[in-house]
């Protein structure tokens, strides 16, 4: 079986992420899921031996070498997004720029780049200059986002701590489903 080049790309990305798990001293284990496609995965973390929280994420990668790099949600990939904000405690979206960095899209950032309605096809679009930050715009978003270089694994990190330090409490679904029919 060959290695794709998608497969090269989420492999070092979710290699990068688990590598700065290790770190966190709070997790005291870890399980990995695929989901319903080959971008979406179910990250489920025991904190101390009693606490189970999951992150979803999806990963999208953009083939251009250099910036911008654009990346295409289709409808039903509109609809797996939605579906992972319901089930997951927090929800990411990595959109890899190549091998230039992770551009983190997050449940705060999410509903400003997309509108509320699923569309047959959405877009993103992260353009990069030397020694800058992302800047991220999309389809349906009124301003372009500026997204930290660095912000990937770290804001998933900052996640995790906002998370452990308060009791588990269910999100309200509703504020979660970026997407509605």
């Amino acid at each position: 079986m060959s290695i794709s080049f998608t497969n090269m790309l989420h492999g070092a990305t979710i290699l990068i992420l688990l590598e700065s798990l290790e770190k966190y001293e709070k997790i005291s284990s870890y399980k990995l899921f695929s989901n319903e496609s080959k971008s979406s995965y179910i990250l489920t973390l025991c904190i101390n031996n009693n606490k189970k929280i999951k992150i979803g994420l999806y990963l999208k990668h953009s083939r251009n070498r250099v910036s911008p790099w654009g990346f295409s949600f289709k409808d039903y990939q509109q609809e797996e997004i939605n579906t992972l904000s319901n089930e997951c405690d927090s929800i990411f979206i990595l959109l890899i720029t190549n091998q230039e960095g992770v551009a983190v899209v997050n449940k705060q950032v999410l509903p400003k780049l997309f509108d509320e309605t699923i569309d047959e096809s959405e877009w993103i679009s992260v353009s990069r200059k030397i020694r800058q930050n992302f800047r991220v715009s999309s389809k349906d978003g009124v301003e372009k986002m500026i997204i930290p270089k660095n912000s990937f694994p770290n804001q998933i990190i900052e996640c995790l701590d906002e998370l452990t330090n308060q009791p588990r409490k269910k999100f309200d679904l509703e504020k979660l489903n970026f997407f509605n029919k």
